[in-house]
């Protein structure tokens, strides 16, 4: 049987899917009919990572090219971590970009290095990317929401 990760439930009133399992650490969901994806990482094994960014690819490459790009990246688990790895991979999709400005709310706790991240992500926009750090769900999608407005 399925389970439905916490964050992306019903709870958030915007008519979410069953999200779809990727690998055994990352699962993709939609909110907003679409209009929003949301990749949920709990791992921070190699090939999680490799299937996270894959997907991330595939899903850049696929996106609408008439409507902005908008994505939650959900890193909040205990066994999820930016890695040094991880940090490589994720360099892979600075350059992509869908043909409609791109929007990620990358989701983490609230520590020294989420504020660093943070900090860092603020002072780079590339090919019409930005990406913000959050630690609540609401505020993530709140912001997101606002970029298509």
């Amino acid at each position: 049987m399925q389970q439905q990760h916490p964050m992306v439930g019903q709870s958030t009133g915007f008519g979410d899917q069953r999200p779809e399992y990727i690998s055994a650490g990352v699962t993709r969901s939609w909110l907003m009919n679409r209009r929003i994806v949301v990749f949920t990482v709990t791992s921070a094994a190699r090939s999680e990572v490799d299937a996270w960014i894959n997907c991330v690819k595939e899903t850049m490459v696929q996106w609408p090219k008439t409507q902005p790009y908008l994505a939650i990246h959900d890193l909040t688990s205990d066994k999820a971590a930016l890695t040094p790895y991880a940090r490589h991979r994720t360099e892979e999709l600075l350059p992509l970009n869908t043909g409609a400005p791109g929007y990620a709310a990358i989701l983490m706790r609230p520590t020294l290095f989420a504020r660093l991240v943070d900090f860092f992500l603020r002072a780079q926009s590339r090919q019409g990317n930005t990406n913000r750090i959050f630690y609540e769900i609401e505020k993530a999608k709140d912001w997101l929401i606002k970029q298509t407005s």
